[in-house]
């Protein structure tokens, strides 16, 4: 499931009312050290006053002569990544946070740099696996066809206990770096799923997906005996097959094509090939 704006916004939230002084709203700004207020009439939000908007009015006039009206808003189950997407297209600081119609919260850009970063792998730098569900599940509403390619290394456990934890951990570093220098921007999304496991979700369809991969698989090769560690990935493929548009659950959808790619890893190290594509 991703990750929301509900996880991070600042709740109860301090408003302001649309009658009453904007000299009154700026005192509460500053005593508050915030920003920017949301701005309430009869319990609902109408407008967000602004230190921008601050600036360009006169203190004797009321909040609702001087607030922007219609402010960009969010629902509180909002994913992290979209809402700041949302901010930086806006070329905005902060988002009132919805429950349907009642104010509930409000989160700002940098609420939601400090949480992102929770949420990048400190070892690799690579994002983790929130990231992946929500690009995933957003490429999916969109009716986008996906193609799941999950790496798993190859007794990892065991190479850590023969090489050491130092090794093992500049042996992810490594894969992390192979398969970020692979990608294509709006192409290709690359994730840390979880331990030696990573994941890539990209709109190539199938057999184009499979020839990159293969690319990959012998560049990630090279890199790591050239780096003398030697340890190969078992890699599933899921997904990729252009069909008729059909009704599904973005999140159970993208949960089953992972979990699928999981499962052809598993077989493909089984059965000693690299890439495995599930039928």
């Amino acid at each position: 499931m991703s990750v929301t704006v509900a996880s991070v916004m600042k709740h109860p939230v301090i408003t302001a009312s649309h009658e009453e002084s904007l000299a009154k709203a700026v005192d509460r700004m500053e005593q508050f050290g915030i920003g920017g207020l949301p701005v309430l009439q009869q319990g609902k939000l109408v407008g967000l006053l602004t230190s921008r908007d601050v600036r360009r009015s006169h203190p004797n006039r009321l909040v609702a002569d001087a607030m922007s009206p219609k402010p960009v808003t969010v629902e509180k189950n909002f994913p992290l990544w979209r809402a700041y997407e949302l901010l930086d297209k806006m070329n905005i600081e902060r988002l009132p946070v919805l429950d349907g119609d009642n104010l509930v919260g409000i989160v700002t850009k940098s609420d939601l740099l400090l949480e992102l970063g929770k949420h990048t792998d400190p070892l690799t730098g690579l994002q983790t696996s929130g990231f992946i569900r929500y690009i995933g599940e957003a490429l999916l509403r969109e009716g986008k066809e996906l193609t799941v390619l999950l790496f798993d290394l190859d007794d990892f456990g065991q190479f850590n206990k023969e090489y050491g934890h130092v090794t093992g951990d500049k042996c992810l570093k490594v894969v992390g770096q192979v398969l970020a220098d692979a990608i294509s921007p709006q192409i290709d999304y690359l994730c840390r799923y979880g331990g030696d496991e990573f994941v890539i979700i990209t709109t190539r369809l199938r057999d184009e997906a499979v020839t990159w991969a293969k690319d990959v698989i012998s560049s990630l090769t090279q890199v790591l005996n050239s780096q003398g560690l030697p340890i190969g990935a078992s890699v599933g493929l899921a997904g990729g097959r252009r069909q008729q548009a059909r009704d599904y659950h973005a999140a159970a959808l993208l949960d089953d094509m992972i979990n699928l790619a999981s499962l052809t890893s598993t077989r493909a190290k089984k059965e000693g090939n690299s890439l495995l594509v599930a039928v």
